[in-house]
Parts: C-alpha cells; structure tokens; sequence
C-alpha cells in the first residue's frame, strides 16, 4: 500500500509540474500577445498621425510650399555657416574667405528657395493639367515652332522642292518630283513630335475609313490642343481622341485619363447638343490603375496600337468649284483637309494614282499682295 501511495505521489507531483510549465507558457505567450497588441497600437497611431499629417499637406499644399522651400535654404546656411567656422577656426584663419563663404551662402540659400517653391508649384500644375508635361520637351516645342516657322518663310514655295533636288526638279515631270518628294518625306528621319503628328493623322485616318468627319484638332492647334487631339463625328456622336505615341517601356497613368475626361467634359458643353464619347489610344500600356479609371469613366481604351503604314495623299473636292485635288503630307492644308467618302473623296498611295483618278496636286497658298 505504501508503495502505492508513493507512486500516487510521484505521478501527481509529475502531473504538477506540467501544469506549471504549461501555465508558465501560457503566461509568456500572453505576454507576447499583449506585447503586440501594444505594438499594433503604436503602429496604427503612428499610421493615423501620418495621415492626418498627409491629409493636412494635401488639403494645404500650396501654403506648405514656402515653408520646405525655406527648409532647403536653411540647410544651405547651415552648410555655408559649418565652412566659415572652419576658415575662422583653423591654425591660419582666414576671416575674409569665411565672410564670403557666408555671403555666397545667403545668396545660394535665396537661390535654393526659389528654385524648390518654383519646382513645387509646376508640380501641382502638372498634376491638375497633364498636358504641360508635353511643354518639358523642349525638342517637340522646337520641332513644332521652327515647322510653323519654315512653313511661313517658305510659303512662296512649293514645299516638294525640299525633298528634291535642282537637278531632279528640272529633269523629272510634275508627277514624278511630286512622288519622289513623298517618297523621301516618308523615308525621312522624324523628330518625336512629327511622329506623333503622323500616329494622330493614322488613327484619324482609320476614322474616316468608317464614315466619321474628322478634325485633327492636336495637329492644327499644337500645344492648345489640351489634350483634344482628334474629334471624329458621325450621326450625332462625337468621339474624343486622344492619342500618345510613346515607347513600350514607359506607361499611362491615371493623370493622362483625367486629362481626357476632361476634355470630354469642355466637349460636352462645347457640343451641347451631340453625345460625346472618349477613347484613348496608345503604342504602350496604361496602369491597371489608369484602367481601372478609364472604366468607371467610360473611356475606350486601345492600348498597343502601333502605326501602320497606310495611303498618305487626301484626294480632296472643293465644295465651291467641284475641283479634284491632292494633298501631301507636307502641304499646308493637308491637316485641315477631311476626307468625306460620302463625296468622292479618299486616300491614295502614290501621285499617278490619284492623278489617273482625276486630281490634281494641291497649289501653294499665297497671300494677297499688297
């Protein structure tokens, strides 16, 4: 019996110490729970200080902007006044030099000021308008100002002349310089703006083969197409278009689709009357973001449409005189030149076809003289 008991004893004693231990765990893993439970406290306090902070910096970004601004002069002060103390503290001072580290230093300060608060403030101008963007290639704005330029200056001149030479343009016919120009116009190298030019004049293009009255308005207008860069109209519907012509690597964001809308809102008023679709079309991809607002928006979208090649010369009728006439691509009125089917007008590939169809190369605009 008393063996009994001991091992009774034993087994209890046992049977203790696990509930010891077991208690000792659950009290650690409490204590761990709790331990984090503090932390996502913290966490989550610290998270909703941050947005009240970016919810004050959004709601007042304007006003904050002079305050950073001038945090970055004050580094430059500091930074100018740690370099003066050194001239003024080292085995040979030099207090001249240290006065004029801190007088370059107040004037970098100033300078830094103005060139963060001026930085800001495109930002948020680019941010609301999109369209300014396209102002920070200042290539596309030279190519685009110096084709308006050359168009004036050469406007006693038939532009085909440019892609020929003296030689070719006294031993070839009418017909034959015409095609040639064109060929070699085609074949030229292009800057980033007359490629974009040629991919809204396409996607116009494939417009007009269904029907639609087109107006190249980013073409015509230049930088005050604010982001309206074809309208194609048919049967009471007018449909904004807005094309970019830009590399696979880069991508649309969500900016560029509000950039549309509202352009699609101006139409709406502009155009009381018809309904106003949007549609973007592009060589690269939106973000699924940028998707994703185009669809609650009611934007087509045509992603990784790429430029073909397609017939380049309007054969146009005068609605005054009836005449049949040809434009280039270099013309002056080819952009403000629609091709209605409905008229007997259409695109041909080469001069001799569209001359066997009866019209004519489109003569140079010349002003009045005095």
């Amino acid at each position: 019996m008393a063996i009994f008991f001991r091992k009774t004893r034993r087994k209890l004693d046992e049977r203790d110490e696990e509930l010891r231990i077991i208690g000792a765990l659950v009290e650690a893993e409490r204590d761990q729970v709790e331990e984090a439970r503090k932390e996502v406290a913290e966490s989550r306090t610290e998270v909703d200080e941050r947005r009240v902070r970016l919810d004050w910096l959004l709601a007042n970004r304007v006003e904050a902007y002079p305050h950073i601004a001038k945090a970055w002069a004050d580094w430059e002060l500091v930074l100018a006044e740690r370099d003066a103390q050194y001239l003024r503290g080292k085995r040979r001072p030099a207090p001249h030099a240290a006065d004029v580290v801190r007088e370059k230093g107040r004037e970098l300060a100033d300078a830094r000021r103005r060139l963060k608060l001026a930085e800001y403030v495109i930002a948020l101008y680019e941010f609301h308008f999109p369209w300014l963007t396209d102002l920070r290639d200042l290539d596309a704005e030279r190519d685009y100002t110096e084709s308006e330029a050359e168009g004036t200056e050469r406007s006693q001149d038939d532009p085909a002349s440019n892609w020929v030479s003296k030689e070719e343009w006294a031993a070839l016919s009418e017909v034959e310089r015409n095609q040639l120009a064109l060929d070699r116009y085609l074949r030229s190298r292009k800057s980033n703006w007359q490629l974009g030019r040629d991919y809204e004049r396409y996607v116009g293009y494939l417009r007009e083969q269904e029907g639609c009255l087109v107006t190249y308005h980013g073409i015509i207008k230049g930088f005050e197409d604010l982001g309206r860069d074809i309208l194609a109209e048919q049967n009471g519907r007018i449909e904004v278009i807005q094309c970019k012509r830009w590399a696979q690597r880069k991508t649309i964001h969500e900016k560029h689709v509000f950039q549309l809308f509202g352009t699609m809102v101006a139409a709406k008023i502009e155009y009381a009357l018809k309904e106003i679709t949007g549609t973007f079309v592009t060589t690269t991809s939106l973000s699924d973001r940028a998707r994703e607002f185009a669809d609650v928006l009611d934007i087509k979208v045509e992603e990784n449409f790429p430029l073909a090649d397609y017939p380049r010369i309007k054969c146009n009728v005068a609605r005054q005189s009836g005449e049949h006439i040809y434009h280039l691509p270099f013309d002056q009125q080819y952009d403000k030149t629609a091709v209605e089917p409905a008229r007997g007008e259409c695109y041909a590939m080469t001069c001799a076809e569209a001359e066997a169809m009866g019209f004519r190369r489109a003569w140079r605009w010349r002003p009045e003289k005095p």
